[in-house]
């Protein structure tokens, strides 16, 4: 009678073991999946910002006070219609817009705030593909004296890319974490049989 007693209690403890172990493997799994995408989305926020700087250190006022760009960034993805990676630049003041190959004949979907000189911000936004898009803009001041106007720079990347991205990091993770959910549960195991 007691062994049958003990070995229901060791079963109980196995089983409790067992459920502990997964729902922490679990929870590890996700959070380390949360924290790739928060390395993911502030590693491609420092190439949005690169790209920002890239634009506005080639944006020129011509005789005619037309802003236009000296040299336009040099990743292929910006001349693909569509190809996930666009930017575009505002000329605030006189109305005007400059964008990249990739946004074809689209703007991307901003939030509708004012952004003062020197001011940045973050947001989400929608592609002309109606994908979900990363945004990072950058007011500034072009021009001196009376030529001065306000320029918004706008650079997105479509989160696909940082989904897909993430997702690697699960599948890649998953046969860890099913290899150590394995010996630890064969040491549970091990410790409630003897």
């Amino acid at each position: 009678m007691k062994a049958i007693a003990l070995n229901s209690i060791r079963l109980r403890l196995l089983i409790l073991a067992m459920a502990g172990i997964l729902a922490t493997l679990a929870l590890a799994g996700f959070g380390f999946v949360a924290l790739f995408e928060r390395h993911v989305e502030r590693r491609v926020g420092r190439e949005l910002e690169t790209t920002i700087l890239q634009l506005a250190g080639n944006l020129r006022l011509g005789e005619t006070g037309a802003l236009s760009l000296q040299r336009e960034p040099a990743d292929p993805r910006f001349e693909k219609p569509y190809g996930g990676f666009y930017w575009q630049v505002q000329d605030v003041t006189k109305n005007s817009l400059l964008r990249s190959r990739s946004l074809w004949d689209s703007e991307l979907g901003l939030d509708t705030d004012a952004l003062a000189a020197g001011e940045s911000h973050s947001h989400n936004g929608i592609s002309p593909d109606g994908e979900a898009v990363l945004v990072h803009e950058k007011a500034i001041l072009v021009g001196e004296g009376a030529d001065e106007r306000l320029v918004r720079i706008s650079v997105g990347l479509d989160r696909t890319e940082m989904e897909t991205l993430s997702a690697g990091f699960a599948r890649d993770m998953l046969p860890g974490l099913g290899l150590l959910a394995a010996v630890l549960l064969l040491g549970g195991w091990a410790q409630v049989r003897s």
